[in-house]
């Protein structure tokens, strides 16, 4: 009897090291993805600190983010067309640089940063990711052309950051 009643504590105390070591081992990975989370954003903002309005080395003044960009740059909508043999749309934004220095624009690539909303409210993202860097001349203007996934007849507005354009039509 004794022997069965050691056996059950010996089973029971196995059961309850098993659910320890399970619950350290759930608790040293949450911990180190949270870590390696941290360290990627550290490293992604750290680059984006640097790069920002800074002067690159061919004299352009960087710009970023939507607040870096509008001080030097007027974004405006040019035309909303469709794009030959697919089901994608061609957006083509005009970039008139108001300084008196080149810029060089790299933030438009971000998650949500360009998108067109169609007729049912729904947005549509880039049609291939893509890093998007360009200059804009100093005191001039530039158009760049963005391909967009979805029907340009049901494309209703395009959205830069958090300004709106409305597609006429």
């Amino acid at each position: 009897m004794k022997k069965i009643a050691f056996m059950i504590l010996l089973g029971l105390s196995a059961t309850n090291a098993q659910a320890e070591v399970k619950e350290t081992i759930i608790d040293m990975t949450k911990g180190l993805v949270k870590l390696t989370k941290e360290v990627s954003s550290g490293v992604t903002e750290g680059f984006k600190e640097g790069r920002s309005s800074t002067e690159s080395s061919d004299g352009s003044v960087v710009v970023t983010n939507e607040e870096e960009t509008l001080a030097y740059i007027d974004i405006d909508l040019m035309s909303v067309s469709p794009k030959t043999d697919s089901n994608q749309t061609v957006v083509e934004l005009s970039f008139k640089n108001r300084h008196q220095k080149p810029v060089k624009i790299t933030g438009l690539s971000g998650e949500g940063v360009l998108l067109t909303i169609d007729k049912e409210g729904f947005s549509h993202t880039l049609a291939s990711w893509q890093q998007i860097e360009f200059i804009v001349p100093n005191e001039a203007a530039r158009k760049y052309a963005f391909t967009f996934f979805g029907d340009a007849s049901e494309v209703k507005q395009v959205r830069v950051w958090r300004k709106t354009y409305d597609v006429a039509g």
